[in-house]
């Protein structure tokens, strides 16, 4: 027996069998687990289509190989590679000209790497410079910084919030240092 939900698998046996016996309480019998509220299925199922929290439009393209891990992809980036008949890289972004997210005609879509996509929004507002400039994470370590951290990191002599505040960074960096994990954004100085 096939599941009921189109998609052309067989079921187990057990599941096949139990299928074919009328009971009010086996209403997902006849599906393989997970596939009765699917897609189509789902009570709130709106066309694949939906706006994100970052205010993107994303729409649901399981095949695609750039999808996130619940299957949408931001429909800018589709726009884009339907134009230029290829998928678009990894490091190539989607860029709105008129800055509104939602608005993916051509015309508004132009592709640009990561610095350049970055140059385009501190034009628009100069404030992100600053905050760019001002940011914790710009701190240098020196060699003896790094393993003063480290050794009271774990020794446990102070919480990591404390380490943090003396050497003026964020937690995060020191749970970093703490876990010998490489500082891609700490100039460190040997």
């Amino acid at each position: 027996m096939k599941c009921k939900c189109g998609c052309g698998q067989e079921l187990s046996i057990k599941a096949s069998k139990e299928a074919q016996q009328p009971s009010r309480q086996k209403r997902n019998m006849g599906y393989i687990r997970g596939h009765r509220h699917k897609g189509h299925l789902h009570p709130n199922w709106n066309g694949g289509r939906f706006i994100s929290t970052q205010g993107y439009v994303l729409i649901y393209k399981p095949e695609h190989p750039f999808c996130n891990g619940r299957g949408y992809i931001a429909e800018n980036r589709l726009v884009m590679e339907n134009h230029i008949n290829r998928y678009l890289y990894p490091h190539e972004r989607v860029h709105h000209i008129n800055g509104n997210k939602q608005d993916n005609k051509l015309e508004n879509l132009l592709i640009v790497n990561m610095s350049e996509h970055m140059s385009f929004h501190i034009k628009n507002n100069p404030s992100m410079l600053s905050h760019l400039k001002n940011n914790t994470f710009a701190a240098k370590f020196t060699y003896d910084e790094i393993k003063a951290i480290k050794l009271l990191a774990m020794s446990k002599i102070m919480k990591q919030k404390d380490i943090a505040k003396l050497f003026n960074t964020n937690p995060r960096t020191i749970r970093t240092i703490k876990a010998n994990k490489r500082l891609y954004h700490q100039k460190v100085i040997i």
